[in-house]
């Protein structure tokens, strides 16, 4: 592998060693060639090069990535619930002797919990909700 030592760091070039192994057919280097090396260019008959920078949209209006994202959502965010619950029943169980450090990081714990648990919900009801009214078939 050649390589550029620049004080710590070894930036590394592709090396032409390895062309026995990857190419069977023979290999050859642009320094050596007799031709220049080609590259094929080619643009669509009758079409553009560029895309449409239109959204693809779905027969109710909006972009269809757009749906198929709000649907991804659902599961993370009853996920996200989901661990906040945990969170907040395992840090609701009292401890015996705690000292005062410790209360407060149980209380800083079940507020964190909190956060995750309503957070997810409400995300969750929100999507659900937006998900109803933009259904498919709904005047």
């Amino acid at each position: 592998m050649l390589g550029w030592q620049t004080g710590q760091t070894t930036l590394p070039f592709a090396a032409h060693e390895p062309r026995d192994w990857n190419f069977t057919g023979g290999h050859v280097r642009g320094s050596e060639s007799q031709q220049p090396l080609g590259v094929e260019l080619c643009t669509p008959v009758g079409g553009s090069v560029l895309p449409d920078p239109s959204p693809e949209r779905s027969r109710y209006g909006m972009p269809r990535g757009l749906r198929v994202t709000a649907l991804l959502v659902l599961p993370v965010a009853l996920a996200i619930a989901a661990v906040g619950f945990f969170l907040y029943a395992g840090a609701a169980l009292p401890y015996q002797d705690p000292t005062p450090e410790l209360l407060n990081s149980q209380a800083k714990d079940i507020r964190t919990s909190q956060m995750l648990l309503f957070g997810g919900l409400l995300v969750f009801i929100v999507d659900a909700i937006w998900l109803w009214r933009t259904r498919p078939g709904r005047r």
